[in-house]
């Protein structure tokens, strides 16, 4: 079942890309196909779960269960399996994955203690190629809590590996504005500034981020936040165009 579904999942991609290139404008991609082999493979796993069949690979199977839940967009399901697989295979090669999972369904329903305690242990069991953007999210946990110095240890942390892989170039950007606003928000902007300087090379980047996290919140109605925002601008480089922008904005 499961090659029959991942047959089916590459032959839909192909499609999806072949209409694209015609001018179709799909969204999304039709797994009309795939998806019943897949819910044919959850059903023989859930058998073999029922008979108590002594399988050698038991926790593997709790894992691809929560996993393909997940990809049938069933949360209960996906989340229940999870959950069964750290407690019955706690030192199991899946078992960081899955408390990953855990953590970002916590997080969503803003669970954010809960999310942060399974971030903790994937953090410790973690065998995936993913770290730095596991780490970027215990970061924003961290911060959701208030606990802003523990946020910016772990965002460097984010950055720092980040920095020494290509397929995370993107997610570094990221993190480095995550960190200009977990910087700001704690009063930290001398520390901000020379961090900055010594992360990026760019004594530019960390007053324009500034100033977009001040544009962001005016636009979001936090006037106060804005000026705390601008206020830490002027003290980073007062003699710059972002500074001027800003003095004018204070002035209005």
């Amino acid at each position: 079942y499961i090659e029959a579904y991942r047959s089916e999942f590459l032959i839909e991609g192909k499609v999806h890309e072949k209409r694209l290139a015609e001018g179709k404008t799909d969204k999304f991609i039709d797994r009309g196909q795939s998806k019943p082999y897949l819910s044919l493979g959850i059903r023989a796993c859930e058998e073999v779960i029922r008979l108590g069949i002594p399988h050698a690979k038991l926790d593997e199977i709790y894992y691809f269960l929560g996993v393909n839940y997940d990809e049938l967009e069933n949360e209960k399901q996906a989340i229940r399996y999870f959950n069964l697989l750290i407690q019955k295979f706690p030192s199991s090669p899946y078992a960081g994955e899955a408390h990953r999972a855990l953590a970002e369904s916590a997080y969503g329903k803003q669970k954010f203690k809960e999310a942060l305690s399974h971030y903790q242990i994937a953090i410790r069991n973690y065998q995936g190629s993913s770290m730095p953007r596991l780490l970027q999210k215990m970061a924003w946990t961290q911060y959701r809590l208030r606990q802003y110095d523990r946020a910016v240890a772990t965002m460097k942390e984010a950055i720092s590996k980040a920095s020494t892989d290509n397929r995370f170039l993107n997610l570094k950007d990221e993190a480095l504005r995550d960190m200009a606003l977990f910087m700001t928000e704690s009063g930290k902007v001398e520390e901000a500034l020379a961090y900055f300087k010594s992360v990026g090379g760019d004594k530019d980047f960390y007053p324009a981020t500034l100033e977009r996290l001040g544009a962001q919140y005016e636009r979001s109605a936090e006037p106060k936040k804005a000026i705390q925002v601008y206020e830490s601008l002027l003290k980073t480089n007062p003699t710059d165009d972002a500074s001027f922008r800003v003095r004018v904005k204070l002035f209005e």
